[in-house]
């Protein structure tokens, strides 16, 4: 009976969330994975430029909790071949030009429809300007999906399939590891 006990705890553990974040693994996607708490949807690698690699600290940067944003589930990579990438910002907070969540697909359609896919709450960005910058060999991000994320009106935005990107910049710190960027204009 103890090894049954066992073979179910593994099971059970295997199963869970956190056994996907911690390996770097992304969830696939389905209702019922969603109702369960696992992550939805597989990150969207670009077919060349990427090479998978192992740090721990920067994934645990990157990876949230249920509610909080950030991702749900994720995996390290290191630039080879520099990498378009873009973020969707707001005019009136300069500082966040250069943030540290970024995509690699061109953003289109509407403010709404952008922020509901990729989890973002209203507080966090009014979501009215795109940069495009390339992300130069030898920097290391994070790919993964979305987490769900709980915004100050009490809504929570669900888990997303969206891929998204972290950089680890921060202005603040005059850490930009991102290149020649260019204002893409209004949003949408």
């Amino acid at each position: 009976m103890g090894a049954w006990r066992l073979v179910l705890g593994v099971m059970v553990l295997g199963c869970s969330p956190a056994a996907g974040r911690a390996a770097g693994a992304t969830a696939g996607a389905g209702a019922a994975a969603a109702a369960a708490g696992a992550c939805v949807g597989e990150a969207e690698l670009p077919a060349e430029g990427l090479r998978r690699v192992e740090d721990p600290a920067l994934l645990a940067q990157a990876l949230g909790r249920a509610d909080e944003g950030k991702l749900c589930a994720g995996a390290v990579y290191e630039v080879t071949a520099p990498l378009t990438v873009y973020r969707v910002w707001q005019a009136d907070r300069g500082y966040t030009a250069l943030g540290r969540w970024w995509t690699f697909a061109r953003p289109s359609g509407t403010r709404e429809a952008y922020r509901a896919a990729y989890a973002i709450c209203p507080e966090w960005s009014a979501l009215d300007r795109v940069n495009r910058c390339e992300v130069p060999a030898g920097t290391r991000l994070v790919v993964g999906v979305g987490q769900s994320a709980r915004c100050e009106s009490g809504a929570v935005l669900p888990r997303s399939a969206s891929t998204q990107v972290f950089i680890d910049n921060d202005t603040r710190q005059s850490r930009v590891l991102v290149t020649g960027c260019e204002t893409a204009g209004a949003f949408p």
